[in-house]
């Protein structure tokens, strides 16, 4: 239910918002990263991409092990 004030709205559906993201920087912005990296030659971006994903990715796994989605 929605409350009066959207920051007691926020801190409510926030640890969904951060998986969301996590998500995202898995699946969307690190493959993306990536591409971007090999299509200008560029090995900062390839790397950041592929830092992006074994971060967020192990966070996601370990979030999916304990079953605790709070952070």
């Amino acid at each position: 239910m929605l409350k009066k004030n959207f920051n007691e709205n926020l801190k409510e559906y926030q640890h969904y918002l951060y998986y969301l993201g996590r998500l995202l920087a898995v699946f969307i912005f690190g493959p993306f990263l990536i591409y971007k990296g090999k299509q200008y030659n560029d090995y900062l971006i390839t790397l950041f991409g592929i830092l992006l994903m074994l971060w967020d990715g192990s966070k996601l796994i370990i979030q999916a092990y304990y079953n605790d989605y709070s952070y």
